[in-house]
């Protein structure tokens, strides 16, 4: 999945987020993004003690499977139909550039449009499959956390 070029650009990023300005290694491999979803992808540390842990981590990569397949699809999807309109509104005009440069804002907003409404019902099942996985991350992680918190109580 990584290659030795793009190695280069992975970063390391700490769950404890940027303490005094600098990331610190944890755990997280974080690559250069993809070039059709736009999705960077992200590669855990395999934990070895918890379950629970365990499932926080493939829960996390669930998620982002999710979201990079169903942004590469929309993105496709999105470029192919743009395309289209391009080719049919130049048609039309009578002109042979394919060119986007050569619609205005208005005619390519009449396309965005169009693609949002006909999408519609794609983006919602996502959305809600999105927030469905989030709540349940966010759960399972607080879960984890008062675990945590009683056990060093002890």
């Amino acid at each position: 999945m990584f290659s030795i070029a793009k190695s280069l650009e992975i970063l390391l990023i700490n769950r404890s987020a940027f303490a005094g300005g600098r990331a610190r290694a944890y755990g997280f491999l974080i690559g250069p993004p993809d070039p059709v979803s736009n999705i960077r992808p992200v590669k855990s540390e395999k934990p070895a003690r918890d379950d629970n842990e365990t499932r926080l981590v493939q829960l996390r990569e669930t998620m982002h499977a999710v979201n990079h397949a169903f942004w590469k699809e929309q993105n496709i999807k999105y470029e192919k139909e743009k395309q289209l309109f391009i080719a049919q509104e130049q048609h039309r005009k009578g002109s042979n550039d394919t060119s986007e440069s050569r619609l205005s804002a208005e005619e390519l907003s009449i396309f965005h449009q169009r693609f949002l409404n006909n999408s519609y019902s794609q983006q919602l099942e996502y959305f809600k499959r999105w927030h469905a996985l989030n709540i349940k991350y966010i759960l399972l992680s607080l879960k984890m956390n008062i675990m945590r918190i009683f056990k060093h109580k002890k």
